[in-house]
């Protein structure tokens, strides 16, 4: 789109990971003027907050039979390009610790890679229950609860 308006070619685009604390932060880009002499231009400031808290979402629980369910969603924490462990809980209960490690392609655009994806089936006995997700915070922040469900096992 940079080519066609402009016509100086299509190859000016930018995109930048940046590693800040936690905090609110202004962030300001600028176009540096290639024939120097100052004159650098503010393309765009914004302003930001970052927790250090991990983030994700809970997609779905879904009975499987046997007092089981299946647990899809995914989580992210910023601090690490691994994945991060997520915690469900049914009624109160943990039940179960796992890996938020599967490919979801869905997330590339988010700038942490793809394998945060988790889906899981736990045991959470037959009848009706509320079972939550976490995300497990690595470093600087808190566990956060990614959502809760209700879903009745069989």
């Amino acid at each position: 789109d940079v080519g066609q308006r402009y016509g100086r070619g299509s190859r000016h685009g930018f995109d930048a990971l940046l590693t800040v604390a936690p905090g609110n932060h202004q962030i300001r880009a600028y176009a540096i003027n290639a024939a120097g002499g100052g004159g650098n231009a503010v393309i765009g400031t914004r302003t930001v907050a970052w927790s250090g808290n991990p983030f994700g979402a809970f997609d779905s629980v879904t009975a499987v039979g046997g007092g089981r369910v299946r647990v899809r969603g995914w989580a992210i924490d910023s601090e690490t390009t691994g994945p991060i462990r997520v915690h469900i809980y049914s009624d109160g209960r943990g039940v179960a610790s796992i890996a938020a490690d599967r490919p979801r392609p869905d997330l590339e655009r988010l700038g942490h890679g793809t394998a945060h994806g988790f889906d899981a089936t736990v045991t959470v006995g037959a009848g009706r229950h509320s079972v939550c997700a976490y995300a497990i915070n690595v470093g600087t922040g808190a566990n956060v609860r990614l959502a809760c469900r209700t879903v009745t096992a069989t």
